[in-house]
């Protein structure tokens, strides 16, 4: 009796360990697999950045700033004075973003995520939900150049759901990509921003 309680011991002992084995080797090959799956959809080289500042935004389509894609920081802000006065509600948001890339392009953090939480603000209020997540992602991009990358996988995720509801898929890929490439969880429950 007591031979064949040693046996089944060792038999469970022997199938612990090599099931444990099995499921690490198979943890692992699902891990590569998603890697390379992954770097295949990287590789889209046209791609532009979210703003001209930050190399990280690469993977996102162009901003649309139309008519103030090539103004400086004191034009837009000339823009903004105006646009605020005549109640063109609807136009801030856009020169909120543009006035954040203009600062990122003048080595101005503060004053960047302040025009960017600005965009947020008026895009929620204006509906202009895509402004929303570009600014969410860039927010997300500076937390994480300054090592927040608690903060910036929430802003991420939520630019992610935007683009996901959107449905522009290329941008919620790239923001996908991000995410993973950072290991940021994708369950999260988010707090209010």
């Amino acid at each position: 009796m007591r031979d064949l309680l040693i046996q089944q011991i060792s038999f469970t002992w022997i199938f612990i360990i090599v099931g444990g084995t099995i499921a690490v080797i198979l943890l692992l090959l699902l891990s590569r697999w998603r890697r390379r799956r992954g770097s295949a959809r990287t590789d889209h080289a046209k791609e532009k950045s979210v703003t001209s500042a930050i190399p990280a935004a690469a993977v996102l389509s162009p901003a649309p700033f139309g008519e103030w894609a090539g103004l400086d920081k004191r034009a837009l802000e000339g823009r903004l004075s105006k646009a605020m006065r005549q109640g063109k509600d609807a136009e801030l948001p856009m020169l909120y973003l543009a006035l954040a890339d203009r600062s990122l392009v003048n080595d101005e953090q503060a004053g960047a995520e302040e025009f960017l939480r600005k965009a947020i603000l008026g895009a929620t209020a204006a509906d202009q939900k895509a402004i929303h997540a570009r600014a969410r992602v860039t927010l997300g991009d500076l937390a994480h150049g300054s090592g927040d990358l608690t903060t910036a996988c929430e802003h991420w995720q939520i630019a992610r759901g935007i683009f996901l509801e959107l449905s522009q898929s290329a941008d919620q890929e790239a923001v996908e990509r991000r995410m993973q490439r950072n290991g940021c969880p994708t369950d999260w429950v988010l707090t209010e921003f």
